[in-house]
């Protein structure tokens, strides 16, 4: 008698871990490059709140005759008292105002997703960015 020959379809296990450990090794190539991504994007959160500052700072240079010298005074939404922005990675702070110049400044929430970011804190100012280095001139601009 003649033996069967079954066909099978399908994969053995060896073409299966294979095909796991490839993309297991993809997925660490992947993963810190996708995290940089996100923290990159995540800077226009400080950086958009910050513009919006600046924006309700010169409004409200125009009926008053010094700069705001507390966020409270500006009608910028920004999430509660403790001065968050808007989708919650930065600590807003009035550093000073008078009424010839402001600085205010977005740092990383402590424990946040921006903590371990290059890029610690975005100074702006009545004149624009302020620029302590360059990198800080490159993390405005990304």
């Amino acid at each position: 008698m003649k033996q069967q020959l079954r066909n099978f379809i399908g994969f053995t296990l060896i073409e299966l871990l294979v095909a796991i450990s490839i993309v297991g090794l993809l997925a660490t190539i992947a993963y810190p490059s996708f995290q940089d991504a996100l923290r990159k994007a995540r800077r226009a959160d400080a950086t958009n709140t910050l513009l919006k500052i600046q924006i309700a700072q010169e409004k409200y240079r125009t009926r008053h005759p010094v700069f705001a010298g507390d966020l409270a005074d500006l009608p910028v939404h920004i999430n509660g008292t403790t001065y968050i922005s808007a989708e919650g990675n930065y600590r807003i702070t009035m550093n000073y105002a008078n009424e010839l110049a402001y600085e205010v400044e977005a740092v990383p929430v402590s424990g946040g997703n921006q903590e371990d970011d290059e890029c610690r804190s975005f100074v702006l100012n009545q004149s624009g960015p302020v620029f302590d280095t360059d990198s800080s001139k490159a993390c405005w601009n990304q």
